[in-house]
């Protein structure tokens, strides 16, 4: 991942990280037997200021809404929405949805996580490795998507070097680290797009994780490709 890439997605697990703990608290206000609203809302306000936090609860029914000095927070079930100056994440299960000023980052985990539709063709796919995890990043223009397979980490780094190559895509770099978990990471890049992917035994399985990103095209690599411009003939002074 990039560094702005990087950062969009810890301030997005952050996110998370502020919800998980909101429902925390609910469930210890909720475990202590005040069924009350108004009660319960005092218990989270409570809690929240034991942590250094000040928060605005509001609770109705299964709908509860949290006010702070950084922005709202409403959590309905298992859905959320959080919204700051940094921009609104929505929540919906192990769907994840960040929409900023730079952009938009969704993530979907779990049981729901597929191949999108719109993931480059060229990219090879290890036959029957099991999706956990997909993300795209509209900012940084990436999709990233991981996997498990249950395989071997040389057999599966074997597979993505030769379905790279046959695809196109041109090898830039392959390190191969050894130790207690053996991990392969092999970098191409075709036309103006660099893909990453990162091997990672574990145990009986390989983690996956495949990663591209598409590169805007520079000024100088445009006026490369760009025929220059013809001049216009001098004029030609005429005798008198």
């Amino acid at each position: 991942m990039t560094g702005g890439e990087t950062d969009r997605m810890r301030y997005f697990m952050n996110r998370l990280v502020w919800i998980v703990s909101v429902l925390t608290m609910i469930v210890a206000a909720t475990s202590c037997g005040k069924t009350d609203e108004r009660a319960a809302e005092e218990a989270i306000e409570s809690a929240a200021a034991a942590n250094g936090q000040k928060v605005d609860v509001d609770l109705s029914g299964d709908k509860m809404t949290i006010k702070t000095a950084d922005g709202t927070t409403v959590v309905e079930g298992d859905k959320a929405t959080v919204t700051g100056p940094d921009g609104t994440t929505r929540i919906d299960g192990n769907s994840m949805e960040m929409t900023s000023n730079d952009g938009q980052v969704k993530m979907v985990s779990g049981d729901n996580a597929a191949i999108p539709a719109d993931f480059p063709k060229d990219v090879p796919i290890y036959p029957g490795a099991k999706v956990t995890m997909a993300a795209s990043d509209a900012g940084e223009q990436t999709v990233t998507v991981t996997l498990q397979a249950q395989d071997t980490l040389d057999k599966v780094s074997e597979f993505v070097s030769k379905e790279a190559v046959a695809q196109g895509w041109k090898e830039d770099m392959v390190i191969k680290q050894p130790g207690d978990q053996p991990m392969h990471m092999l970098e191409y890049q075709k036309d103006n797009r660099i893909l990453m992917y990162t091997l990672v035994s574990n145990g009986e399985n390989v983690n996956i994780s495949m990663s591209v990103q598409t590169e805007e095209e520079t000024a100088e690599a445009a006026a490369v490709s760009e025929p220059p411009a013809e001049e216009a003939p001098a004029d030609v002074a005429q005798p008198q």
